[in-house]
């Protein structure tokens, strides 16, 4: 799946992945090995409680 993602963004393009972080390490693995510039970022739920 991801050659295919590549092959659409190319050239310039990006794309937001959200999923858990095992998955996420996964994906930056492939993505690193495949020549893409990668930066993750971890967030958390917003607490709707008040």
């Amino acid at each position: 799946m991801m050659l295919e993602i590549d092959r659409i963004l190319r050239p310039g393009g990006f794309v937001y992945i959200r999923d858990f972080k095992k998955a996420i390490e996964e994906i930056h693995e492939i993505t690193f090995a495949m020549g893409w510039k990668v930066s993750t970022f971890l967030t958390f739920p917003k607490d709707h409680t008040q």
